[in-house]
């Protein structure tokens, strides 16, 4: 069987404390531009709900940030918990998802936004790449811009102290972040 690539790359970054200001996404916006302009991703604003939500697209691809200020259900997260990758800050993890009081949620998808169908063509390596670089970028750009506890990659269930996600910044192809403990489509 052919492994599947996931239609949607999601990440939910935790956060602690309920944050007082609004999300500047003005500015994560002018990052991700920023941050994109050499891999000619130039993305068009589609929906900007300050403080709560943004909408970028380019060309079949779009990244999508909300921000909820209510806790997830920490059982949702047991199986990242038993992974042996998180065995080494076990204690850390559960203490961010116990105490968290709000998330973001970065999801990078093909279409020009959420619930659009995909396109039809199969999705070459390098677009695949592409949206999980566009993924890793907005993440880094939450982080630096948020006191961010705890991160979730969803698609490999695995769970990432902030410092250590931000360990990769600057890589153009972080395999520890991109690789995948369980094969797509398992």
């Amino acid at each position: 069987m052919t492994p599947q690539r996931p239609e949607i790359l999601q990440v939910a970054l935790l956060f602690e404390a309920n944050l007082e200001v609004a999300t500047d996404f003005d500015s994560v916006a002018a990052g991700m531009q920023a941050r994109m302009a050499d891999r000619r991703l130039d993305f068009d604003v589609r929906v900007h709900e300050p403080g709560r939500a943004l909408l970028l697209s380019h060309e079949g691809l779009y990244v999508a940030v909300e921000r909820a200020d209510a806790a997830l259900p920490a059982s949702g997260f047991s199986t990242a918990l038993s992974r042996p990758m998180a065995a080494i800050a076990r204690q850390a993890a559960e203490r961010a998802i116990h105490d968290h009081k709000g998330r973001f949620l970065v999801s990078v998808g093909r279409g020009p936004t959420p619930g659009s169908p995909p396109p039809v063509a199969e999705e070459s390596n390098a677009a695949f790449v592409a949206r999980l670089t566009v993924a890793r970028v907005m993440t880094e750009l939450l982080v630096n811009h948020h006191p961010v506890s705890i991160v979730h990659r969803a698609q490999a269930d695995q769970l990432i102290a902030p410092g250590r996600y931000l360990e990769h910044t600057g890589q153009s192809f972080p395999l520890r972040l991109f690789l995948n403990p369980v094969p797509f489509g398992q």
